[in-house]
C-alpha cells in the first residue's frame, strides 16, 4: 500500500503545470551551472587542484544542492495541504492504511522524483564523457549523487512535515522553505566563528553534505541524514493521526 501511495504521490508531481515548470526550470539552471563549472576549468585547469572530477564537485553539485534546496518546497507543498484544501484527503483518512504509511508513502514518491532530478544533474557530466572522452572519477561523483538524493530526502521530509500543518500550499512552500534556510546558514555561522560552532555544524544539512561533495562517504553523515528524514517523518505521521482523530 505504501508503493500505491508513493506512485500516486509521483505521478501526480506531473499532473501539475507546476511540477514541469519547476523540473524545467531546475533543468536548465543545472545546465547553466555545469557550462559554468567546465568553462571554468578550461580557463584554469591548474585551480582546482584535484582534477576536473573535484571541479565538477565544488563548481557543480555544491551549488546544485542550493537550487534542489530552493525547488523541493515547491514538489512538497501539495503532498498533504493540497488534499486538505481540495477535502480528498478524507479518502486517505478512511483508507485501510496506518497515517505513518501515508505519510511514508508521500515522502518516498517525492524521493523518486528527487532521484530523478539528482540523474538528470548527473547526467550532464556522462554526457561530457561520452562526446569528449574526458575521464572522470565516477566514484566520487556517485558519492556526491548519493550526497545530494539525501540532502534532497532531509528537504522533502521537512517539506512534507509542513504541508501537514496548513491547508494552504503556499504557506506550507514558505514555512519549510524558511526552515531550511535556516538549517543552511546554521553552517555559515559555525564557519564564521559563532559561539556553539561544533554545535550548529551538528544540526546542518550542509555541513553534513560537504564530505559527499568531496567524493567521500562518511558514515555518521548518512546516518544523519536518515535521523533527519526519520525525524520529519515522524512527526508528519503524528501530525496526520491527529488530523485523523480530530476528523479534519
Amino acid at each position: 500500500m505504501i508503493l500505491v501511495v508513493a506512485r500516486h504521490e509521483l505521478l501526480g508531481q506531473w499532473r501539475s503545470p507546476a511540477g514541469w515548470v519547476a523540473a524545467g526550470g531546475l533543468a536548465l539552471l543545472y545546465a547553466w551551472l555545469f557550462l559554468l563549472a567546465v568553462e571554468g576549468y578550461l580557463q584554469n585547469p591548474q585551480a582546482s587542484g584535484g582534477g576536473l572530477t573535484a571541479h565538477l564537485l565544488a563548481e557543480y553539485l555544491a551549488p546544485a544542492s542550493g537550487l534542489l534546496l530552493l525547488v523541493t518546497p515547491l514538489f512538497s507543498m501539495r503532498l498533504v495541504a493540497g488534499e486538505l484544501a481540495s477535502g480528498s484527503f478524507r479518502l486517505l483518512q478512511s483508507a485501510p492504511l496506518s497515517m505513518a504509511a501515508v505519510a511514508g508513502g508521500k515522502l518516498l514518491g517525492l524521493l523518486a522524483l528527487q532521484a530523478l532530478l539528482v540523474l538528470i544533474a548527473l547526467s550532464l557530466p556522462a554526457l561530457l564523457a561520452v562526446i569528449s572522452d574526458t575521464p572522470l572519477d565516477w566514484g566520487a561523483l556517485a558519492a556526491g549523487g548519493l550526497g545530494l538524493l539525501l540532502f534532497g530526502g532531509a528537504c522533502g521530509a521537512c517539506g512534507l512535515y509542513f504541508s501537514c500543518l496548513s491547508r494552504q500550499p503556499a504557506v506550507a512552500a514558505l514555512g519549510s522553505l524558511g526552515t531550511l534556510l535556516l538549517l543552511w546558514l546554521l553552517d555559515g555561522a559555525a564557519n564564521a566563528g559563532a559561539g556553539g560552532g561544533e554545535l550548529l555544524r551538528l544540526l546542518s544539512p550542509p555541513a553534513h553534505l560537504r564530505s559527499f561533495l568531496r567524493g567521500l562517504l562518511d558514515s555518521a553523515d548518512i546516518a544523519y541524514f536518515l535521523l533527519f528524514i526519520g525525524f520529519f517523518w515522524a512527526l508528519a505521521a503524528r501530525r496526520l493521526d491527529n488530523l485523523r482523530l480530530l476528523g479534519e
